[in-house]
């Protein structure tokens, strides 16, 4: 079993869908466990850094390379304080 993280990035992502998807995913999200994890200033300047060596794929828009550095930052944060745990590696 693996566990689920879920960031702050995510909910600023489901709150921005339509209904009745939001509403769906918000639903099924209040009927499981989760971590929620929320961008320090760590993951923010990894987030800069993933945009500076050109990590992501071109054509994405600017709010799309934020969100999704953002995401990698925060989860390439949580890997290393706890390096063995092999759960991590399969999150995304």
């Amino acid at each position: 079993m693996y566990d689920v993280v879920l960031s702050d990035v995510v909910f600023d992502e489901l709150r921005k869908c339509e209904e009745p998807k939001k509403s769906f995913l918000m639903a099924s999200l209040s009927r499981i466990r989760y971590e929620f994890i929320t961008a320090d200033k760590a993951a923010v300047e990894l987030a800069g850094k993933f945009i500076d060596f050109g990590i992501l794929r071109k054509g994405m828009t600017s709010e799309e390379i934020c969100e999704d550095t953002r995401k990698s930052a925060e989860e390439f944060l949580k890997q290393m304080e706890q390096p063995n745990d092999p759960a991590i590696v399969c999150r995304g």
